[in-house]
C-alpha cells in the first residue's frame, strides 16, 4: 500500500472518530437539556380517588335531601386541608352517599393571590365536569400559604394530570373568566357571617369544622 493510500485511510479513520465524538457530545447535550427541562416542570402529586356521590358542578348528593350543607373553604387554608383529609370522607360516606344531605362547596379566597387563582382554576375545571377531582388535586398538592403551590403553571399541570382539555382550561384560567365568581363567593360568605375557614353551614346555621359532624347528625335526626 502506497504512502498516499495510508494517509487517506488515516484521514478517513480520523473523520469517523471525529463524527463519533460529535455524536456522543450531541447525545449528552440532548440528555442534559432534557434533564433541565424536566427539572423545571411543575411537580404534581396525583390525588387518591375519592367518592363524590351524585356530583353535579359544586354539589354532591340528592338535591331533595332534607338537610343542606355548605362548606366555605379556601384552598390554601391548612385547616380546610385537614378537614378534607380527616372529616369530610366520613360525612360523604355516612350522609351524602346515603341521600341524607345535599353538600355544596363554596370556594373562598382570602389568603392571597394563590387562593384567588386556585379558586378560579377550580371553576374552570368545573366547566369540564371535574370540579371535585380538581379540588382534591389542589388539597393533595398544598404544602403552605403562598409558597408557590398554586402558580399558573402548576394549576395548568393539575388540569393536564386530570386529562382535561388543557387549551380550554388554560384560556379559561388566564382570561380571568371566573374572577367575578370568586368575588361573589367571598361576598356571599361574608353576608352569611363567615369569617374563617373552614366553616360549615347546616340548614342555614354556621358551625366550625370540629362541630360539623355533630351538627349534621342533629339536623338529620331532627334534633
Amino acid at each position: 500500500m502506497g504512502k498516499r493510500e495510508v494517509v487517506k485511510q488515516n484521514r478517513n479513520k480520523q473523520k469517523r472518530q471525529d463524527l463519533v465524538v460529535i455524536l456522543i457530545i450531541a447525545v449528552f447535550a440532548v440528555v442534559i437539556v432534557g434533564l433541565i427541562v424536566l427539572s423545571k416542570l411543575p411537580k404534581v402529586v396525583t390525588a387518591d380517588a375519592r367518592e363524590h356521590p351524585n356530583a353535579s358542578e359544586l354539589n354532591m348528593g340528592d338535591p331533595n335531601a332534607p338537610v343542606k350543607v355548605v362548606e366555605f373553604a379556601d384552598f390554601q387554608c391548612p385547616y380546610c386541608q385537614m378537614y378534607w383529609e380527616q372529616i369530610e370522607p366520613g360525612i360523604v360516606s355516612d350522609y351524602v352517599a346515603t341521600g341524607k344531605i345535599y353538600y355544596t362547596y363554596a370556594p373562598m379566597a382570602f389568603l392571597g393571590q394563590e387562593s384567588y387563582d386556585s379558586a378560579q382554576a377550580a371553576y374552570c375545571a368545573n366547566d369540564q365536569g371535574k370540579f371535585w377531582e380538581y379540588r382534591d388535586m389542589l388539597f393533595t398538592n398544598h404544602t403552605g400559604e403562598n409558597v408557590g403551590d398554586f402558580t399558573t403553571a402548576k394549576l395548568e399541570a393539575f388540569a393536564s394530570k386530570l386529562g382535561l382539555n388543557t387549551s380550554t382550561f388554560n384560556e379559561c384560567l388566564t382570561s380571568g373568566k371566573y374572577a367575578s365568581a370568586v368575588d361573589d363567593a367571598n361576598n356571599y360568605a361574608s353576608s352569611q357571617g363567615v369569617n374563617s375557614t373552614p366553616t360549615i353551614m347546616v340548614n342555614g346555621q354556621l358551625y366550625s369544622a370540629t362541630d360539623a359532624v355533630a351538627a349534621i347528625e342533629a339536623a338529620v335526626s331532627g334534633k
